[in-house]
């Protein structure tokens, strides 16, 4: 529950920082360097949009997705990593609706 709140007031903090004038390709380049998943819909919308700071800046900032790790000791199973990628899919939708 409180990770869905950290993910929302991470991509929140960073469209307020670069300022708000890229929303859409800010969303993009979070979801890219958060769980290594290149968006590519939107378009209408990110080519009208200003350019945005370079990946390293969003490295610095996002907690990256690793479930690799988690998986690796064993402490997740397939229905596990299902769940937490359903959450993480309900919370970019839900974010990308705004």
């Amino acid at each position: 529950m409180f990770v869905r709140y950290r993910i929302t007031a991470d991509l929140i903090s960073l469209i307020l920082d670069i300022g708000y004038l890229s929303p859409h390709k800010t969303l993009n380049q979070y979801v890219h360097v958060f769980a290594n998943f290149q968006p590519n819909d939107g378009e209408l919308w990110t080519d009208k949009e200003q350019e945005i700071p370079s990946e390293r800046y969003f490295e610095a900032k996002i907690i990256k997705l690793n479930l690799d790790k988690l998986g690796s000791m064993r402490k997740l199973n397939g229905h596990a990593i299902m769940q937490a990628n359903a959450v993480i899919n309900r919370e970019i939708t839900c974010i990308g609706s705004q």
